[in-house]
């Protein structure tokens, strides 16, 4: 018969119990920038997320309405066309 090391016993028991935790990890931000095409929610929750600012007013042009949103904290802004989808990328 074989003698088992009360320290590989722990060691274990101790695997055992810690594949059964319940701890849910916080979910990660998602780490992708802003590009040209993005609708509005993907921005959102892109890596920027809510912007800090946004100018509201739906400026109107011959392409048709435009919205920005402002981020300063990245030194930059992102318009939106008609579709909801970004038109532009500014420093």
């Amino acid at each position: 018969m074989r003698h088992i090391n009360v320290a590989t016993i722990a060691f274990v028991i101790f695997i055992s119990l810690s594949a059964c935790s319940t701890v849910e990890s916080a979910p990660r931000a998602p780490s992708y920038k802003p590009r040209i095409g993005m609708t509005m929610s993907e921005v959102e929750n892109s890596g920027w997320g809510a912007p800090d600012e946004y100018n509201r007013t739906k400026l109107t042009t011959r392409y048709g309405k435009t919205e920005c949103w402002f981020y300063p904290r990245y030194n930059r802004s992102l318009c939106f066309n008609d579709f909801d989808r970004v038109v532009t990328i500014s420093e």
